[in-house]
């Protein structure tokens, strides 16, 4: 199937500015799925999970629990879903910050560079 595109315009409460977006609907792992086009294929880039030294998504055995269970829901329902803010991460850097000297965060490598 073709990619196709779908422009929304709509007006926002807060502000009044016109808002527009656009979406694309195209084919990933054998599934129609919908996506801003602004979003598409930066999943890794916004997901904390490809940063972290528990995401082993090859070995799924020794991968984040967390990631698994994520993974099994984004195949069942049919989407993507990075993860944004996450507990077991804070609690493995949170030593790492203490020993900054009270620093508020630490700089963290993607692992798939």
């Amino acid at each position: 199937m073709a990619e196709s595109k779908v422009g929304d315009e709509r007006q926002t409460e807060q502000a009044g500015e016109v808002e527009c977006i656009v979406v694309q609907v195209y084919v990933h792992h054998g599934k129609e799925m919908a996506v801003m086009e602004a979003n598409r294929g930066k999943h890794r880039n916004n997901c904390l999970c490809f940063f972290c030294p528990f995401f082993k998504p090859e070995d799924r055995e020794a991968n984040c629990e967390i990631a698994n269970a994520l993974f099994r829901f984004d195949i069942l329902a049919g989407v993507t879903t990075p993860v944004w803010e996450c507990g077991k991460l804070a609690q493995h850097i949170r030593p790492l910050l203490t020993a900054e000297l009270g620093a508020r965060h630490v700089g963290l490598s993607r692992k798939d560079k």
